[in-house]
């Protein structure tokens, strides 16, 4: 029993260790709300404020609530709810979610629910509700104890017993009985297990990558379905342009990136980002930004315009195409520029890994939209790719994946992935950006945003399997062979005594390798 105690204190240091390295922190909500009354302007808690009320957000705020937008004009952050990484234009009649961001112009806002009715609420129940569901897996070593410590026990009192009432003879059969129950003591498992997935826990924080216990690692290395989010996780979460479409034969690519360019770095817009690398060296006089819509400025008495349609509708010209990002030219169609939020680098190499480890399902899902999604699957080789997917929606669909193939994980980064990540068999958060709920409802937490330590984690959760596999079967074969030797009067006390130490020395020292093992190799 203390043996079997030691054990169950390292399995549990393991998961304690890993947990207070989380972070346990929620910030998923604007605490306050500015209320406003005729000329005044009240702070008030969110929880207080009744359907109907009209608040005010400032840019670089949290919406405080779900509502309709009566007053002023922006675009909204969407990423931490729908993981859409293109800023949603906002306008009077728009319908504004709880928990986005409002980043350029004042807004004011008429609730349509209370705080408990609301979008960030409703995740916080979904991800109570799902971590209510989810069946914790019972550990190989209280399984193993409570049948075989109990058998051993009653198997040592027979081999004493039975010969003792039919010969009469004491103390041979005791001496038996007592080497079979030392040699039978279980400590080579209650040891050399929980240290196995404490090795295991370790290797994977040397690595950064922090699993909050063993079971974890187990149901890891199980795993042949892989589910990812797509933004900020299989992508960087920042803007490119991936192709250009002429709208008029007498431009260049060339020469409408050259325009474009130089009007963007007037703007305060995040799309601005994308022309970056582009040469931007004419000046633009008369700049015009227009919030949620695009720009417009003078270059070389040509008047340009960028943005999206309602850029155009505001502006009286005719666009009959559709895009994020239009260009005009002295009021004529000139480009269309379709941005991408850039896959990761080491994306493609991480596919084919899983791969190799067998996988046979590689999905994602996203709140982004089909077009982009499509390109981002195409791109990766991904047998499921189910965009335009709101945080329950994502929930459902990982559910359902998960009934195809039951030993699958999830991988995501935030607010909109919690209920996901609450709701997998094993959860993964990835990224120095990921959002606290994330980190707080994952199994597993990789610190750095490189998805090469998804791959690295599984190579040490598939090690650590093997491993106590190795020692599960040396333990249990050397003993039931010095069990059977003692039971036939084989077997001296030495025996027994050297059979328990040397086989718990063996299979401690088979689990300290995972502490050398490299698992990018």
């Amino acid at each position: 029993m203390f043996l079997y105690i030691i054990g169950e204190y390292l399995q549990d240091a393991a998961v304690e260790k890993s947990r207070n390295s989380i972070l346990a922190t929620l910030d998923l909500k604007a605490e306050e709300a500015r209320v406003v009354e005729g000329e005044n302007v009240t702070v008030v808690p969110s929880e207080s404020v009744a359907v109907g009320t009209i608040v005010r957000v400032l840019a670089g705020e949290k919406i405080p609530l779900d509502g309709v937008v009566v007053s002023g004009t922006s675009t909204l952050d969407m990423k931490s709810l729908t993981g859409e990484f293109l800023p949603l234009p906002v306008e009077r009649g728009s319908t504004v979610l709880s928990s986005s961001v409002n980043l350029s112009g004042s807004l004011e806002i008429r609730t349509i629910r209370v705080w408990e009715e609301s979008t960030a609420a409703r995740i916080f129940h979904l991800v109570e509700e799902s971590s209510a569901k989810k069946a914790p897996t019972e550990r190989f070593i209280t399984t193993f104890a409570r049948y075989y410590t109990p058998a051993v026990v009653i198997a040592a009192l027979l081999l004493f017993l039975i010969p003792f009432v039919m010969t009469g003879s004491c103390q041979p059969w005791l001496y038996r009985s007592l080497v079979f129950l030392v040699v039978s003591c279980p400590c080579a498992l209650v040891i050399s297990v929980p240290l196995s997935y404490f090795a295991g826990i370790g290797k994977s924080a040397k690595s950064g990558i922090i699993v909050k216990g063993g079971n974890y690692l187990e149901a890891l290395a199980k795993a042949d379905c892989a589910i990812f989010d797509k933004t900020g996780t299989l992508t960087t979460g920042s803007f490119a342009i991936d192709s250009i479409d002429l709208l008029d034969v007498a431009y260049s690519k060339e020469q409408v990136t050259h325009l474009a360019a130089s009007l963007e770095k007037h703007s305060t817009h995040p799309l601005a980002k994308a022309f970056e690398p582009f040469p931007h060296a004419e000046d633009v006089a008369d700049v015009q930004e227009h919030a949620g819509k695009g720009i417009v400025g003078t270059i070389a008495d040509q008047r340009i315009a960028l943005g999206n349609n309602a850029l155009y509708e505001a502006l009286n010209i005719r666009m009959d195409e559709q895009g994020a990002l239009l260009m005009s030219i002295d009021g004529s169609p000139a480009a269309r520029f379709n941005v991408v939020d850039t896959i990761k680098g080491e994306a493609p190499a991480l596919m084919e890994r899983l791969r190799e480890f067998g996988f046979t399902t590689i999905g994602m899902i996203s709140g982004d939209s089909r077009q982009s999604s499509a390109a981002v699957g195409s791109v990766l080789g991904l047998d499921e790719v189910h965009s335009a997917l709101l945080p329950h929606q994502k929930q459902e669909k990982m559910l359902e994946m998960g009934e195809r193939s039951p030993d699958y994980f999830f991988v995501g980064d935030g607010m909109n992935d919690a209920p996901s990540l609450a709701a997998s068999k094993v959860e993964i958060a990835i990224g120095s950006g990921a959002s606290d709920a994330a980190i707080e409802h994952a199994d597993a937490v990789i610190i750095s945003d490189d998805l090469t330590e998804v791959g690295n984690l599984i190579s040490i959760s598939r090690k650590t399997a093997r491993i106590v596999r190795q020692n599960i079967a040396l333990a249990l074969g050397v003993k039931a062979l010095a069990m059977i030797l003692a039971a036939l009067g084989h077997a001296p006390m030495w025996v027994a005594v050297t059979v328990d130490t040397g086989v718990t020395f063996l299979a401690i020292l088979n689990a300290l390798r995972l502490l050398i093992f490299d698992p990018s190799r």
